[in-house]
């Protein structure tokens, strides 16, 4: 196993983080995107976050699932340490 003392002495600063779209499943830079929060939709480890390229469609399948949308400047994306370049 690799020695990891040096990641955690020093985290590495988050650069770009991707997400894996719904409902397309292609992978996508996260910032820019809708997120849909609070759904019943189920994913691999249970009810997911799900994030949208396009408002609408976020906004829809909220409204479907009793869920809530978020743009892609709530705290849902800042208050994970990552900006927008």
């Amino acid at each position: 196993m690799a020695d990891q003392k040096p990641y955690v002495e020093k985290p590495a600063e988050i650069k770009s983080i991707s997400v894996t779209r719904y409902p397309d499943g292609d992978y996508e830079y996260a910032m820019g995107l809708y997120y849909l929060v609070g759904s019943n939709i189920l994913g691999h480890m249970g009810k997911e976050t799900l994030p949208y390229r396009i408002k609408s469609a976020a906004e829809a399948t909220a409204q479907e699932q009793g869920a809530r949308s978020l743009s892609e400047n709530s705290n849902f994306i800042q208050n994970r340490g990552i900006s927008e370049k």
